[in-house]
């Protein structure tokens, strides 16, 4: 499970056969927690008992009879502060001077995102109950309570896993928003799943390549061989020929991107080896003919998209909710434009695509609009590009009901969050010019109406509200083509004057949609378990993803294509290494 933060924001992560992502909700209280044993209907997370000093210490007995320590609690001085929201952070306020001070700063009080991995373990099987079990023990190892959002790929057991957490999760009384929001789909397995439609229309083509490029990776004769006959043929890429896993799209792309462009030395090949290389294809599915070549060639560009999306959604260095639906966009236009396109193959590639699509993306019911939300607490996007999207991706009747499932969604989560707001940041205090006039004569005071405005006129109804209004009546920031905008950075600038809102983008922008890193947490130069370290037990293991995790100061952004080279490297050197030792015998 990994987890991540901004502000904070916290967020952990898995998949059906990796850990699940979990997005969590900002603490607005001051209460400190502890996960301890209890009955199955109780809520695991007890708050510290409020007649307790905050300078008492808690005492345990030994089995011996001794005691010992346990952790000291917050320092009495705190006493004489109250906690005040000042630009989004919490900051402290002396009682009586009115002097302010930071609180403690971490790298989440500097709206930052953060991923970390909590932990990485083997789940004892695949029933939804078991996922959501081994979630949910780690959530309490952790004394994690509030989850805004689970991000799993689309399997059925893992939507009984989330229907087995909103259970406890509601047992607990920390569900939020009655836990509607809290399945988030994992785009990027989405993406996945619609492409390896389209390749079954183009099975064949795929297989002969495949096969060529196998038998070149053979041996290292063979690939000898085929070197020289890229010399011959005087092709100038240095790019390196990989096969790929026929599971993995990703790595098909990568293949058939590389083929093409040695083509010519593959033709030649078929020539040159003394038929060879044709004899040992032609037991599978054949030599890869001139069609099989224009055809792949023809819908690479297509594979590019979605590989290049996928990319981009799975990134763990930066926001992404605010991202995917320009994608879905993107990939939407795309597959209608290749619908009407005049290559027959390619026109069924996208019809295959096509019906995967709309299963995920036309059923609203399937939709988890926060990710809408997340675009509208973009300051670039708003409203307005939300509305135009969706008006692209469907057709006017769904359209309309979306846009106005859109609206419903922000103004509930606007209003939950001006809700747990400290009183005081709210509602302006209440004063008078002469005190003793007001306490002796009480029949001109509207009590009624003072309590009106108290819990609910100038809390949400009047000052909140507005503030939302005010943010979405702004104008939109233009950023110039090809510059960075650090989004978080903005709502951290900007957090005194929309201060309900900028803790409301704190939490949404940082939902994972993907749990799928592109930055893979298991890239370190090399491999992480090697054949010496293949017999560690899973705690090892764990213990050993986990802290390297931990430890790394910062997260590079991973690139495929240098970590195949990288390996293509180490997988020679230990060939040579070898060949060297069976010389020596």
């Amino acid at each position: 499970m990994e987890f991540s933060s901004s502000g904070e924001m916290h967020d952990s992560s898995a998949t059906s056969h990796a850990p699940p992502n979990v997005n969590l909700v900002s603490p607005n209280d001051d209460l400190e927690y502890q996960a301890s044993a209890m009955r199955e209907d109780q809520s695991p997370l007890e708050p510290e008992n409020p007649l307790k000093r905050s300078s008492d210490v808690d005492v345990a007995a030994h089995s011996d009879g001794t005691q010992k320590k346990g952790r000291k609690k917050r320092s009495v001085q705190w006493d004489n502060y109250e906690v005040k929201i000042i630009n989004g952070e919490e900051k402290a306020q002396c009682l009586y001077c009115k002097t302010l001070i930071g609180c403690a700063t971490s790298q989440d009080r500097n709206w930052k995102l953060h991923k970390k991995i909590l932990n990485f373990c083997i789940i004892p099987g695949h029933s939804g109950e078991t996922i959501g079990k081994s979630v949910q023990k780690c959530l309490l190892e952790w004394g994690i309570s509030r989850v805004m959002t689970i991000t799993v790929d689309n399997a059925s057991s893992n939507d009984v896993g989330i229907q087995y957490l909103k259970k406890r999760f509601e047992s607990w009384k920390t569900l939020v928003l009655d836990g509607q929001f809290l399945h988030m789909r994992c785009c990027a397995h989405i993406l996945s799943l619609t492409v390896k439609d389209g390749l079954k229309e183009s099975i064949l083509s795929v297989r002969r390549i495949r096969s060529a490029v196998r038998y070149v990776r053979s041996s290292p004769a063979r690939l000898q061989k085929f070197l020289s006959c890229i010399k011959q043929e005087k092709l100038e890429s240095k790019r390196l020929l990989c096969l790929d896993v026929d599971t993995r799209w990703n790595s098909t792309y990568l293949m058939l991107e590389v083929a093409v462009v040695y083509q010519r030395a593959f033709e030649l090949l078929e020539c040159s080896d003394g038929g060879k290389f044709k004899n040992d294809l032609d037991k599978q599915y054949g030599v890869p003919q001139i069609d099989d070549w224009v055809h792949v060639a023809s819908f690479i560009p297509f594979l590019k998209m979605f590989y290049d999306a996928t990319l981009r959604v799975s990134g763990s260095l930066y926001i992404t909710s605010n991202t995917y639906l320009q994608e879905l966009v993107g990939i939407s236009v795309m597959i209608k434009k290749k619908m009407a396109c005049d290559d027959m193959e390619v026109r069924l590639m996208a019809h295959a695509m096509k019906k995967k699509h709309d299963k995920y993306w036309e059923n609203l019911d399937n939709v988890n609009l926060l990710l809408y939300v997340a675009v509208i607490l973009d300051p670039r996007r708003k409203m307005e590009y939300t509305k135009w999207a969706i008006n692209q991706i469907y057709d006017v009747d769904k359209a309309e009901c979306l846009r106005v499932k859109v609206t419903q969604t922000l103004y509930k989560f606007f209003d939950l969050y001006a809700s747990e707001l400290p009183q005081n940041e709210h509602i302006p205090p209440q004063t008078c010019d002469n005190p003793e006039e007001m306490e002796g004569d009480d029949s001109n005071i509207d009590v009624a109406g003072l309590e009106f405005e108290k819990d609910v006129g100038l809390s949400v109804g009047v000052e909140g509200k507005s503030e939302l209004t005010k943010y979405l009546e702004d104008d939109r920031e233009v950023t110039p083509a090809g510059k960075n905008f650090d989004c978080l950075g903005w709502w951290k600038k900007h957090g005194e004057r929309y201060l309900v809102l900028s803790l409301m983008a704190r939490d949404v922008l940082a939902i994972p949609v993907s749990t799928v890193a592109s930055e893979s947490a298991f890239s370190t130069g090399g491999r992480v378990l090697d054949q010496f370290r293949s017999s560690l037990s899973t705690k090892m293991v764990e213990a050993l993803i986990c802290s390297q995790d931990w430890l790394r100061t910062s997260h590079g952004p991973l690139i495929i294509e240098e970590s195949l080279e990288e390996m293509e490297r180490i997988e020679a050197a230990g060939e040579e290494q070898s060949l060297n030792f069976v010389d020596d015998d």
